[in-house]
């Protein structure tokens, strides 16, 4: 992968160590390792790409649900709303 024959740019590893657990769902330090023939250089990818990994926010640009206006709310005024049951129905427990 070092031969990049009729790319005009040199490759970049840690984006292509990326792109393998992105789209792929790669573990980190086997991406590296397809990428990077050198075990020293695979595992500074490795460690790059987990470190980018636990620094980027999944949730990052969600909508975030707005707190209620009100902590409590009233009981309605017509009982509960269904039937407690109250006796134990379980025969032979135990």
């Amino acid at each position: 992968m070092s031969e990049n024959k009729g790319l005009k740019r040199p490759l970049d590893k840690p984006a292509e160590v990326a792109f393998l657990t992105e789209e792929f769902g790669i573990p980190a330090i086997k991406a590296a390792a397809l990428v990077s023939q050198n075990p020293q250089v695979a595992e500074r990818l490795a460690e790059g790409e987990m470190r980018r990994q636990h620094a980027r926010d999944p949730l990052a640009g969600d909508p975030v649900p707005q707190p209620p206006k009100q902590d409590t709310y009233p009981a309605p005024a017509f009982g509960s709303i269904k039937p407690i049951k109250v006796d134990n129905d379980r025969t032979g427990a135990g």
